[in-house]
């Protein structure tokens, strides 16, 4: 498994806590669509879409999205080849 949150420990800065959150989530994520990794072949096209509601405008006053929620959308996305937004 390659390393590709390296960037999460800049993402929190001195919130350890909240970096081993984030990466004990994200785990949890990606153990949980194991199986939905492991359907991926050369000769099949795994497609999602996925309605992200206002992506990070905060136009319908929830909020601006959380920095870990960024993780979380990419760990959920990665496992398939193609993805409309």
């Amino acid at each position: 498994m390659s390393n590709i949150y390296a960037g999460i420990r800049r993402a929190f800065g001195k919130d350890v806590e909240g970096a081993r959150h984030c990466a004990d989530r994200l785990l949890k994520i990606r153990a949980r669509q194991a199986e939905l990794r492991e359907r991926k072949c050369d000769s099949s096209l795994l497609l999602a879409t996925w309605n992200i509601r206002d992506f990070d405008s905060n136009k319908f006053g929830f909020g601006p999205r959380r920095t870990e929620s960024f993780y979380y959308i990419a760990e959920m996305i990665s496992c398939f080849d193609l993805v409309a937004v």
